[in-house]
Formats: C-alpha cells, sequence, structure tokens
C-alpha cells in the first residue's frame, strides 16, 4: 500500500516540531537552507516560537509534509503579492530520507 503524504502549514504552537524537523534537515542536508546547525541550534525557544508567530500573520507559509501522522519533510513558503498575479514561491526545503 502506497502511503501518500498530507502536507499542511504548521501552527504557532506547533513551534517545537519545527525546531525538531529544521535542526534535523541542517544535520542532514547542510546545504538546503540559508543557514546553519550551529548557527540554529543556539536559538531560545521564544525565537523559534517566534518564527513560526511571524509565519502565521503575513504571507509566508511554514509547511510539512506528513505520513501517518509523522513529519518527514519541511518547507517554507513565501506568497508573493508583488506580481500581477500571486505567486507561491518556495524558499527552502527538505525531505526525510526514505528508511530514517
Amino acid at each position: 500500500m502506497i502511503r501518500r503524504p498530507h502536507i499542511r502549514t504548521l501552527a504557532q504552537h506547533e513551534w517545537a516540531m519545527y525546531k525538531d524537523m529544521r535542526l534535523r534537515a541542517l544535520a542532514a542536508s547542510p546545504d538546503a537552507f540559508g543557514s546553519t546547525l550551529a548557527r540554529e541550534q543556539y536559538r531560545s525557544d521564544a525565537e523559534w516560537a517566534g518564527r513560526l508567530a511571524a509565519g502565521a500573520n503575513s504571507w509566508d507559509l511554514p509547511l510539512v509534509a506528513e505520513v501517518d501522522g509523522e513529519l518527514i519533510g519541511l518547507a517554507w513558503g513565501r506568497i508573493e503579492k508583488s506580481t500581477p498575479m500571486w505567486r507561491t514561491c518556495i524558499k527552502c526545503g527538505w525531505l526525510q530520507a526514505a528508511g530514517v
């Protein structure tokens, strides 16, 4: 049976899940993001929560992919309304390797 992923936005209260996924992503694929594990692992919990709070109240889209309730991927998108037709740009993304 094929397990299909579900893509959804992260809610503000899910900052700890976001932190865990982003640190795992940076450890596994350091070139996937515009930051480093060394820099991100020292952020305070308030900074992690604030990042999702900012995303919830703007045109940013903190996204996760999950299969059967397990998070397997992370992306950050942005809706750009400066163009004649609004568009969504994915700024960064990461998928966990199968079987990990």
